[in-house]
């Protein structure tokens, strides 16, 4: 578990291949923890490496096929790899098992959007919207929302709220590929240099 969360400091640091390396190191000496699976899985994925992450996330869902945060990390993955409709799958899945996993919502979203059905990621947002009516959603699955959707201004609100709640998905802001569409914007820099990274 150390090494696993080494690993997540590593990458937070964008030490990306030493990151991956005590990942990999974690499952070996840990190979029945499906955590540690699917973190290595995780750290493929913001090292860029798609197809390597939906591998090893799929191995973590071989053992525990009943794993939400899996099939939600899974959605990722394929999504990364240009597989819309077995991200899409994968998300069912994982909102199969929770109804009202708001960070499969915002994949979801993304997911449609991708697939050029802006009408099903809309249907995505109001469901979100519902919740949000109901009781507290995350600011950072809120993000991840209006980032899926392009509404970007909607997506810095959303990430000033994580900030002020000191969210920790904020320290991957250097590696995680769902802030790509931002990166070049002056309010990202701003972000990461206020977090000190």
């Amino acid at each position: 578990m150390a090494r696993q969360w080494h690993s997540w400091y590593l990458a937070a640091m964008t030490r990306l291949a030493e990151a991956v390396a005590e990942g990999e190191r974690a499952v070996e000496l840990d190979p029945a923890s499906v955590s540690i699976h699917r973190t290595l899985g995780w750290l493929y994925l913001v090292a860029r490496q798609p197809a390597r992450a939906v591998r090893q996330i799929e191995r973590a869902l071989v053992m525990n096929p009943e794993a939400t945060e899996t099939y939600a990390l899974l959605g990722l993955a394929r999504e990364d790899a240009g597989d819309l409709a077995g991200a899409e799958a994968a998300v069912q899945e994982a909102l199969l098992l929770e109804p009202d996993f708001t960070h499969a919502f915002a994949t979801l979203a993304r997911v449609h959007m991708k697939q050029g059905r802006r009408d099903a990621a809309l249907e995505v947002a109001a469901r979100m919207r519902a919740l949000e009516a109901r009781g507290y959603v995350s600011p950072t699955d809120q993000a991840k929302l209006a980032l899926g959707l392009g509404d970007y201004d909607a997506a810095f609100a959303a990430m000033e709220r994580a900030y002020a709640e000191r969210r920790g998905w904020l320290v991957y802001l250097k590696v995680d590929p769902l802030f790509d569409p931002v990166r070049g914007d002056a309010r990202f820099g701003e972000l990461v240099r206020r977090m000190g990274l």
